[in-house]
């Protein structure tokens, strides 16, 4: 979490030259004094309970009291405090990053997510939070969001529910007009949701959560995981046409396509695998993308293959019938 904005206290130590000279203090005693008592430092390991733990010491001053009282050096065995070669009083830091909203001065909170942390969740729990310290707050402060990540999230999963829905859609309609059969397109377009539900599964036994980059490889994927089972059906059919029984037809035309359909298929999967080499920042975005096509491509592919037991046994008759006239 980072701050930026808003004025932050501090003490201003403010010296008199003609005090310094009588007691024949210099400035630098004064600044090394000032500073060496005003740390925050470790001295040291505590072994307890089998665990070794950091000690701090806090030796800031926290008053203008306890400013005062600062031995800035000892003159003739008499100690020269620091009330007695200068001031103190309240001030606030320089500002050099200067923060408004509605051109009035502003302070702009940064929360930022652990690596393993849910967006969307991590933004509905500090919405939660603030909400409820609302009610103790100034009633001229007013809370009021900047920038929320989690909007392009929850954009993105409706991307790709969009996706998922429109591609279903004219799967259907697309397959149903060239095929006439709803067994064999229901079997044909249940390959879209099978295949994103194996996809989020591979995401999550490898620990890839739901970001631009996974969601996005999801959406893109959409439209080439129904590929497969078109070209397959749309083969069966072929042979169907021709006469062949249910079985031959389904036989035939998945030995015939099997080999150009693994190429296809793997072609864009080499394509992106590259992107997994890739190190930092890029590395981490694009591994995601690579590996969610990958997993959706491979996936489509073989329940294009595998699934033709599953092609409705009634449909042989009816269909060649209606290819034939």
């Amino acid at each position: 979490m980072g701050v930026a904005g808003g004025q932050v206290r501090e003490y201003h130590v403010t010296i008199d030259p003609e005090k310094l000279a009588a007691r024949s203090v210099t400035l630098q005693q004064v600044v090394d004094a000032v500073t060496n008592t005003n740390i925050v430092a470790s001295p040291g390991l505590i072994e307890e309970n089998h665990k070794l733990e950091l000690a701090l010491v806090n030796g800031q001053a926290t008053s203008p009291d306890q400013l005062n009282a600062i031995v800035v050096a000892m003159v003739n065995g008499a100690p020269v405090t620091l009330d007695s070669v200068a001031t103190v009083g309240a001030g606030v830091e320089p500002q050099y990053t200067i923060v408004t909203a509605d051109g009035k001065p502003a302070v702009l909170l940064n929360i930022i997510r652990q690596p393993d942390a849910n967006t969307v969740t991590v933004v509905d729990e500090v919405k939660n939070e603030l909400a409820s310290v609302q009610g103790v707050l100034p009633k001229d402060i007013k809370i009021a969001p900047f920038y929320d990540q989690s909007l392009l999230v929850s954009a993105s999963i409706t991307s790709v529910r969009d996706a998922i829905v429109i591609g279903l859609i004219l799967s259907v309609l697309i397959l149903f007009a060239f095929l006439r059969n709803v067994g064999t397109t229901f079997v044909a377009i249940l390959v879209i949701p099978v295949t994103v539900l194996a996809t989020f599964l591979a995401m999550y036994l490898v620990g890839l959560s739901f970001d631009l980059m996974t969601l996005g490889g999801v959406a893109a994927a959409i439209g080439l995981v129904i590929d497969d089972a078109i070209v397959v059906v749309e083969n069966i059919y072929t042979h169907i046409s021709r006469g062949q029984s249910r079985h031959e037809a389904v036989m035939a035309a998945v030995h015939e396509i099997t080999i150009p359909i693994i190429g296809s298929t793997i072609t864009p999967v080499v394509v992106f695998l590259p992107l997994t080499l890739l190190t930092g920042v890029t590395g981490v975005f694009f591994r995601s993308l690579a590996l969610t096509m990958a997993v959706a491509l491979l996936t489509s592919l073989v329940l294009a293959l595998f699934l033709r037991p599953f092609w409705p046994r009634d449909s042989s008759k009816s269909s060649r019938e209606r290819l034939t006239k």
